[in-house]
């Protein structure tokens, strides 16, 4: 749904978005057992199929966009993914499972910020910030292992492109990453520097 109220002729033009998404999933798995008599079974014979897993998603997001002049823009975005994966054994279809096996979450959400100027006819300019977070993991270690992820991340980014000539376009990058991640006890955290540079001709 997109919604474009009517601002003051000096205050450019306004854009909400709001989008939603269902997405489910199911994984039906199939196997053959030992390929010599087990007991009472006979050799290479094919199972008939067993759903194993459902995932389900949930997606909503939301952005705004402002043009308060026809060089400059800013928007701001907001998300957030409900995913849960359900399998015979945290539903409780298979006897003395649970507490081991506890239900599934890859929730998560995201929110952001960006901005856009063009300089001059030829040289913009493009800056950005993003957010990250995932709070599912939960210490289950006394009765299974652990599930569910659960890590921040901050990312700031900057962006200059140049028109050398009609055919050539000359791009700077610059990004930041700060990540800290719960599930490894800290032991994939990391910050980092990146810069790209990239030259695109046109023929």
């Amino acid at each position: 749904m997109t919604w474009r109220p009517k601002l003051p002729q000096n205050m450019g033009t306004l854009a909400f978005v709001t989008r939603y998404d269902y997405v489910r999933a199911n994984i039906d798995g199939r196997w053959a057992i030992s390929p010599t008599a087990v007991g009472n079974q006979p050799a290479n014979v094919i199972l008939d199929e067993l759903r194993t897993a459902e995932i389900t998603n949930h997606v909503f997001t939301q952005t705004i966009t402002w043009n308060p002049c026809a060089r400059l823009f800013l928007q701001g975005n907001f998300s957030y993914v409900q995913n849960e994966t359900d399998t015979p054994a945290n539903i409780n279809l298979i006897p003395n499972t649970m507490p081991s096996v506890t239900d599934f979450q890859n929730d998560y959400w995201t929110a952001g910020a960006s901005a856009g100027l063009v300089i001059d006819d030829k040289t913009d300019l493009h800056v950005d910030y993003s957010y990250y977070r995932a709070d599912n993991y939960e210490v289950n270690t006394i009765v299974g292992l652990p599930y569910g992820a659960g890590a921040t991340e901050h990312t700031v980014g900057a962006t200059v492109g140049r028109q050398i000539s009609k055919n050539v376009r000359l791009k700077l990058q610059y990004g930041y990453f700060h990540y800290r991640d719960e599930t490894s006890g800290g032991h994939n955290n990391y910050d980092a520097h990146a810069v790209f540079s990239s030259l695109q001709f046109r023929f």
